[in-house]
C-alpha cells in the first residue's frame, strides 16, 4: 500500500489520542507567538496546512480572534474534532498536495507537523504552491524533522500504527 495512505489512515484512526495528547502542547508557543507578530493585518486572512485536531488553530484564535482561519487536514476524524474545538474557523477535508487547486490568497500560511509526513518532492510542491496562494508580503510558519533523509521510513507510535516520517 502506498505509504501516504498508511499514513493516513493512521491519522485518521488515532485522532482521538493525538488530540488527548497534543491539544495543549505549550512547547511551541514562542514560535506561533513569532507568526501573530509578524502578521500585523487586522482580521488577516490565514491557511494552515494539515491542521490536525486545531491545537495550533486553537492556540491561534486565543491569541488573536481577529484571525480569519481556514484549516486543511485529510483525515475526516481530525476534521471533526478541528470543527468541535474551533468553531470560530473554517475546516475541510484535504490532501495538501492538492493546494493548487486553491484560488484564494491569504496573510499567513501555518503549517507545523505536516512536512515530516511529505517526501522531499512533495515538499517542494507544497512551498511552491503556498507561495501562489500567499499575498504579498505573507508570513509562511513550517516546521520539519532533522535528520538524515536516508532514514526516512515507517515509525509506530504508542497505538502501534504506523506512519512514514521523512527527515
Amino acid at each position: 500500500m502506498d505509504p501516504y495512505q498508511i499514513t493516513f489512515q493512521t491519522w485518521n484512526k488515532v485522532s482521538s489520542l493525538y488530540q488527548d495528547k497534543f491539544m495543549n502542547l505549550d512547547l511551541y508557543d514562542d514560535t506561533y507567538d513569532l507568526f501573530c507578530k509578524y502578521i500585523t493585518q487586522a482580521e488577516a486572512k490565514i491557511f494552515e496546512i494539515g491542521c490536525g485536531p486545531g491545537n495550533i488553530t486553537k492556540y491561534l484564535l486565543s491569541k488573536r480572534p481577529d484571525f480569519k482561519i481556514e484549516a486543511i487536514d485529510v483525515a475526516p476524524n481530525m476534521i471533526f474534532l478541528a470543527r468541535k474545538n474551533n468553531p470560530a474557523a473554517s475546516f475541510k477535508i484535504m490532501d495538501c498536495r492538492e493546494l493548487d487547486a486553491i484560488t484564494e490568497k491569504y496573510n499567513g500560511v501555518m503549517c507545523g507537523f505536516c512536512m515530516p509526513y511529505l517526501s522531499k518532492e512533495d515538499c517542494g510542491k507544497l512551498i511552491k504552491d503556498t507561495a501562489a496562494i500567499m499575498n504579498q508580503g505573507g508570513i509562511f510558519y513550517f516546521s520539519v524533522l532533522e535528520g538524515d533523509y536516508l532514514q526516512s521510513g515507517y515509525e509506530a507510535g504508542s497505538s502501534g500504527d504506523k506512519a512514514y516520517v521523512y527527515y
